[in-house]
C-alpha cells in the first residue's frame, strides 16, 4: 500500500525537487501539476524528466525486490514441507 502511495506521489515530489534544484527555491506545500505555473521548458523539463524517471526506477526496484523475496520465501517454505531432506 505504501509503495503504491509513493508511486502516485512521485510526480509531485519531482515537481518540488525540480523547482528547488532549478533556483525557484524550496517551499513546503502540497505540490500539484496544476499549480505549476506555466509549462516547464528547457532545463526544467529535462531536470523534471530525469528526477521523475529516477524516482520511478527506484520505486520499481524496491517493488521488484520485495516481490521476488516474498515469492521465493513462499515457494521455498511450501516446497520444503512436501520434500523433507534426506540425511546421509
Amino acid at each position: 500500500m505504501a509503495l503504491h502511495a509513493l508511486w502516485d506521489r512521485a510526480d509531485s515530489a519531482a515537481i518540488r525537487l525540480t523547482q528547488g534544484l532549478g533556483g525557484e527555491g524550496w517551499t513546503l506545500s502540497w505540490p500539484s501539476t496544476a499549480a505549476w505555473v506555466g509549462s516547464p521548458t528547457g532545463a526544467d523539463l529535462v531536470r523534471f524528466n530525469v528526477i521523475y524517471a529516477s524516482l520511478l526506477a527506484v520505486l520499481s526496484a524496491v517493488g521488484l525486490v520485495w516481490a521476488i523475496r516474498t515469492w521465493r520465501a513462499y515457494r521455498i517454505d511450501r516446497w520444503a514441507e512436501g520434500h523433507p531432506r534426506v540425511q546421509a
